[in-house]
């Protein structure tokens, strides 16, 4: 298993949910997966800019934006030697508010490896994000 996905629905404008999405420095205050965040890029946050991610029980990662999308979407993508990996988050607009969509891949020759291994965590982390996007967007952290 390479690829990994989850899905929320959030009760809060688009606006709103990307506002916390977006701001990358505090997302230690409302995801148990991201322990502590540096940002390695001066400018604000978009195509290009490299983010240091501190995850519990994981290796710091460098992120690097590949794709910024102000109120939609953004893709960030790390690596090693044999080891891909893109996460990509997308809001959509909904009836009632807005839907929320995760997803993380793991490529190269590495990658299926990564995946099977890294089953368990991969998930836990990505509901941790998606389930603390969704309660800070609402106003309930």
């Amino acid at each position: 298993m390479r690829d990994f996905h989850i899905t929320r629905q959030i009760g809060a404008p688009i606006e709103k949910t990307w506002a916390v999405l977006a701001d990358i420095d505090h997302w230690p205050e409302w995801t148990r997966s991201v322990s502590r965040v540096e940002a390695l890029s001066d400018a604000p946050m978009g195509v290009g800019s490299r983010v240091r991610v501190h995850q519990p029980r994981l290796r710091p990662v460098v992120w690097e934006v590949r794709d910024w999308q102000p109120a939609r979407r953004f893709v960030w993508q790390s690596g090693i030697p044999g080891l891909h990996i893109v996460a990509d988050h997308l809001l959509e607009p909904s009836e009632h508010g807005c839907m929320a969509a995760l997803h993380l891949r793991y490529d190269g020759p590495l990658g299926a490896v990564v995946g099977i291994l890294g089953k368990r965590i991969t998930t836990r982390y990505l509901a941790f994000e998606a389930d603390g996007l969704k309660a800070r967007s609402e106003g309930a952290i």
